[in-house]
Formats: structure tokens, sequence, C-alpha cells
């Protein structure tokens, strides 16, 4: 058979072949449509063959299931429809594939845990008086997710607040769920307003900073550099790259203290380093009070600054 039409909810979700494979970047067709489906079942549903969480962890761990299961050679064809460069497409042919399952082990994670809140088919916006969970399928459409967009195909926000049915963004993804628009608790920051091109000052994740002079950034970074929520939100080990789970608070990639009193060194303010070179910080390249504020008087970052924006 050359193609096979997969329906998802009565909506034609992606057409499947040997030359655009469903679940691209898999070493073998054979891993294909039945390796998440069962093929029959009841009408409007997905018809899995387990578990949700256990279907993305039966390959999406260290101890996989399926047979030689690893990554494949890019296929010219597919990635040439695609748009895509098969120069920076995939990882390295019949390389493991990421271990999520461990990420999500780690204290500070998404609560995947929590995915029966979920309905089949449900849209935004969400029950206001449900626990705060989340699921895979919020981040990644199954169908459409490759190693350059993973969040493809998935529903988010964007910064007027007018639902996206396919996110041109990883923002308008995290929005979804960390703005007012979600069933945000009260305690918590609404990221999107933070983001608002219009703010004195922001991170540059919707447009450029406002700031012309920051010396400290290190290569590759300047001031016309926009950058994405995972660039600190995302787990502590080289791979697999996500916000999925971190042993620092707040899901981020490295060390970041908050308190103050907290005597400064390579660690303490690891994740601001990361673009921040520290010896610029300290000999008051941009500020001339940094090396007394964060040295001296063992201020934090944060006293000052708000790394998302203001």
């Amino acid at each position: 058979m050359a193609g096979v039409l997969l329906l998802c909810g009565g909506t034609a979700c992606f057409i499947a072949s040997q030359e655009n494979p469903s679940h691209s970047g898999l070493a073998g067709e054979q891993y294909n449509c039945n390796i998440c489906h069962a093929g029959h079942g009841v009408s409007a549903t997905p018809m899995l063959n387990q578990k949700f969480i256990d279907l993305c962890y039966y390959c999406h761990s260290s101890d996989n299931h399926p047979p030689a299961l690893k990554t494949k050679k890019p296929m010219d064809r597919s990635h040439f429809n695609r748009g895509v460069s098969v120069r920076n497409s995939l990882t390295i042919a019949n390389a493991p594939l990421p271990d999520i399952r461990f990420a999500f082990s780690k204290r500070f994670r998404h609560p995947i845990e929590t995915e029966s809140f979920h309905q089949f088919n449900e849209f935004l916006l969400e029950i206001p008086n449900l626990p705060r969970h989340s699921s895979c399928l919020d981040c990644h459409n199954p169908h459409l997710a490759s190693k350059e967009k993973s969040y493809a195909g998935v529903v988010g926000f964007d910064l007027n607040g007018y639902i996206v049915m396919d996110s041109p963004k990883e923002s308008f993804v995290c929005y979804k769920c960390h703005s007012e628009y979600g069933n945000k608790p009260l305690q918590q920051k609404d990221i999107l307003s933070l983001f608002q091109i219009i703010n004195p000052s922001f991170h540059p994740v919707e447009n450029q900073g406002k700031n012309s002079f920051v010396p400290s950034l290190l290569f590759p970074y300047d001031t016309t550099s926009i950058i994405t929520c995972s660039d600190c939100h995302n787990n502590d080990e080289a791979s697999p790259r996500g916000p999925h789970g971190s042993i620092y608070p707040f899901i981020l990639e490295k060390n970041y203290t908050p308190a103050n009193g907290i005597f400064e060194n390579e660690r303490t303010y690891a994740m601001c380093y990361k673009c921040h070179s520290r010896i610029s910080i300290l000999n008051n390249e941009s500020f001339p009070e940094h090396h007394r504020h964060i040295v001296g008087n063992k201020i934090s970052c944060i006293s000052c600054h708000d790394a998302h924006g203001s």
C-alpha cells in the first residue's frame, strides 16, 4: 500500500507513507502506525495500544521495548518536501532514542502523572477548578512533531491572547498554560504579559531586546538575538532537549539561586552565566554596582531583574 490516511477525531492529521512517515526518524518502516495504534477499537477514539503515557515511554526510555529501536538516516525526499535541511534534520543514524522517562523522574517536572484530567478532543479553555496538569499532547503532536519543530501542530495562544491551532513558535505553546488564559494559580505570574513587546524591557523571546548595550553577552548571542523558553527551561543534562524535568527548580537547565545572602560563584547564578559573561558582570562593564551588589552584599539577580520581562 502506497499510503494510509489516519483519521483523528474525524480530522485527517497526517498522510503516512514510506516517503513521508507519520512518526518519522525511526530505523525500520515497521515502526509506523501500528507501533502506537491497535487498528481496531471504538470509533472516534485514538485506538491506542496502551495507556498514553506508557505508550510514549514504550519507545522514549532507556529500556525501549521495540527491538533495535534507533534513529534512522534522513530521507532526502521527505525532508525536501517538508522544506527541511537534511544536514540539520535528525540526530545521528542508529543513535538511541532520548530517555524521556528519566527526565520525568526528576523532582521538578511537568505533571504528566495527572493525565487522567485530560479528555479526548478537549478544547481550551480548561475547567478552572481542575488541578494543574499536563500531557505529552499539550506540547507534542505525535503525527507532526520533528526534531526541528517538536511542537508542530500544537494549539497555543499568541501575544494577543487568540487561540492558534498550529503554533508557529514554542512560546505560544507555553502561554497556553502559563498565562491568564489557562487555569493559572493566582500566585503565579502571567508570563505572556511579561513578554509583551510594549514593555520597557524583556528577554528577547517575542522580539529583539530594547537594550542596545549588553557587553556581557557571550557568543553567539548579541543584541539582535532571539531566544526561546527552552533556552532556560530545559532538562539539566544534554539530552533530550526540552522542559520535561530537571534537578533545578522551575525546570531550569542550570542552577539559579533566588535567595539573598548566598556567596557568589559560578554555580550560584549558572543559569545567567550561560549567556552573560561572569567576568564582564563582576567587572561592572554593564552596570557600575554589579560587583558591590552580587559579591559584596550577596544580593541575588532576581532582586533587580525579572528573568522574563517588566
